[in-house]
């Protein structure tokens, strides 16, 4: 682990990690990807490479993990109040 950043994610293809990157910063998680550039140009080599990673900051981590456990399909969390709300 380097630079305090921590691999979230490796996916095959450019495509797919930029999704979780968008939707990692759509929240406010600041996210970078790692070998984009050259899976980008040779994407033959993304088994090679482990794929793209997703990297977020460690401070981080843990919102980010949360947020893509999240199913699409999942209500958001609403506060529980009770019959007056």
């Amino acid at each position: 682990m380097q630079d305090g950043l921590i691999t979230i994610g490796s996916y095959s293809t450019l495509f797919e990690a930029n999704l979780v990157k968008s939707e990692l910063e759509a929240f406010g998680v600041d996210a970078l990807l790692e070998n984009a550039n050259t899976i980008g140009v040779y994407w033959l080599w993304s088994n090679l490479m482990g794929g793209v990673k997703v990297r977020v900051a460690e401070a981080q981590f843990a919102e980010a993990q949360r947020i893509l456990e999240t199913e699409a399909g999942d209500p958001p969390d609403e506060p529980e109040c009770g019959a007056g709300c």
